[in-house]
């Protein structure tokens, strides 16, 4: 049995907005450090004249203040945002992510249309999306990295879910987000999309209004909606 311990029942929809990083897979090892040393580098690569020791601590003081590893190098050395945020994401390993093979069956049965919103690279995003082999579900009109909207994040504008439905020609109450993190269903909320958080076993208390149903991850969520059409 399914426990999604959910809120309320949500709308019929045809369209699902998904977050990419943590929504649909789970990354292994020790991420965090691993975005470090990876900014790191893509910091190095712009050309600062510091050592690897010291660039890793300042990733490390901007992961503290800002919840980011390389925001500070923006900051204090003008170094370019696309480039270093396309560098950063071309440093990540792939072997990071964890593949579901359930949740790719599940992908080829269900009718909806798909697209991805991510505050991550495009390269990125499309490689990990090869890794955990839904791929072939989001061509790549149906991917929005976030330096394709100016780097407007979730949390803070319209703009990503706007593009977003625009592409999927849908109205918002036939369209759905599927999020990990809380703070970015609060907008589509406003606008009057369908709101999905998956936590991993691991919801805030309390449950935000702004929810209309969690789930402990994607394929539950997929999983019930199967069960519903």
């Amino acid at each position: 049995m399914l426990e999604n311990n959910k809120r309320e029942d949500l709308q019929q929809f045809d369209g699902i907005i998904w977050d990419l990083d943590n929504t649909l897979y789970r990354f292994e090892g020790d991420f965090e450090q691993l975005c470090h040393i990876a900014a790191a580098k893509a910091a190095l690569k712009g050309g600062l004249d510091m050592s690897h020791e010291q660039a890793l601590a300042l990733c490390l003081e901007s992961y503290e203040i800002f919840g980011h590893s390389y925001h500070l190098f923006i900051e204090r050395y003008d170094i370019d945002r696309t480039q270093i945020h396309i560098d950063f994401h071309s440093f990540m390993d792939k072997k990071l992510i964890r593949k579901s093979l359930d949740l790719v069956t599940i992908f080829e049965t269900t009718p909806f249309d798909h697209i991805l919103v991510t505050h991550a690279s495009r390269e990125w995003a499309t490689r990990a999306l090869l890794q955990i082999g839904l791929k072939d579900f989001f061509p790549d009109t149906h991917i929005i990295p976030i330096e394709d909207i100016n780097f407007m994040r979730k949390s803070d504008s319209r703009v990503p879910f706007e593009r977003a439905l625009t592409l999927l020609n849908l109205p918002p109450e036939k369209v759905v987000v599927v999020e990990d993190i809380a703070a970015n269903l609060h907008i589509p909320k406003k606008m009057g999309i369908g709101t999905v958080l998956v936590h991993y076993g691991n919801p805030p208390r309390p449950m935000p209004d702004y929810i209309d149903n969690h789930y402990h991850n994607a394929l539950e969520f997929l999983m019930e909606r199967i069960e519903k059409i």
